[in-house]
């Protein structure tokens, strides 16, 4: 498990787990997202990886609403699902593209 930490408090939290989780922050909620795929991409430990958008802070820097994030990241996962190979996408074993 690794925390890809975004927005003005990043830094914050990324502090306050020194120790207990692997950390990584950035400035956009799509750096962090690209960040994550490509990590479960290469992630050897299994074939079915998840990336969870997880708030622990509003992001007001970034979104007029916490619906306005959470549409946004449903479409950058929609984006990265939909550039996965037929055979590796989860897309695929869904049923119908869930994000």
């Amino acid at each position: 498990m690794k925390t890809y930490l975004f927005g003005a408090c990043a830094r914050d939290f990324a502090d306050s787990l020194q120790g207990q989780v692997p950390t990584s922050c950035f400035d956009t909620l799509d750096d962090a997202l690209a960040a994550a795929s490509a990590s479960a991409q290469h992630s050897a430990q299994t074939d079915q990886q998840v990336i969870l958008l997880s708030p622990a802070a509003a992001s007001f820097d970034q979104f007029p609403s916490f619906e306005a994030r959470g549409q946004h990241f449903c479409a950058l996962a929609a984006a990265h699902i939909s550039q996965l190979t037929p055979a590796a996408s989860p897309a695929s074993n869904m049923g119908g593209g869930h994000v």
